[in-house]
C-alpha cells in the first residue's frame, strides 16, 4: 500500500494582500504595487516596482524581494528594498523594508476574500 506525503504547495507569489485599514500589496507578473500606512506619523507610502528575487521560505512560504520603481508619499530610503514574505498557504503576508542589513515589518496583511 502508498501513503502519499502531504506536500505543502507553495503560494504562487500572485495575489493581492489587504489590511482591514485598506492598505494593501498587490502582486502580479513580476510586478507589484502597494500602499501602506505609517503607523507612526500617519502618512502613507505608495509604490510600484518589481519582484527581483523570489526564494521559498523555510516553512513552505516564499519571500519576494521588492525593487520600486516609484515611491510616494512617506518616500524614505528604508523602502528602497522590501520583501514580502507569504505563508505557505499564501492566505497571508507579511511585509518588511530592509534597512542597515536588519528587516523591519512593516504590516501583515490577509488575502482579499
Amino acid at each position: 500500500m502508498f501513503l502519499a506525503t502531504p506536500v505543502l504547495a507553495q503560494p504562487s507569489g500572485k495575489g493581492t494582500w489587504e489590511a482591514e485599514s485598506g492598505d494593501f500589496v498587490e502582486v502580479h507578473n513580476g510586478t507589484y504595487s502597494l500602499a501602506v500606512s505609517e503607523q507612526g506619523d500617519g502618512g502613507s507610502v505608495f509604490s510600484e516596482g518589481k519582484v527581483v528575487d523570489r526564494k521559498p521560505t523555510a516553512d513552505g512560504g516564499l519571500e519576494l524581494t521588492l525593487k520600486p520603481n516609484t515611491i510616494g508619499g512617506a518616500s524614505r530610503a528604508e523602502y528602497a528594498t522590501m520583501v514580502l514574505v507569504i505563508s505557505p498557504d499564501g492566505a497571508q503576508a507579511e511585509l518588511f523594508t530592509v534597512h542597515g542589513g536588519a528587516r523591519h515589518s512593516v504590516i501583515r496583511l490577509a488575502t482579499k476574500p
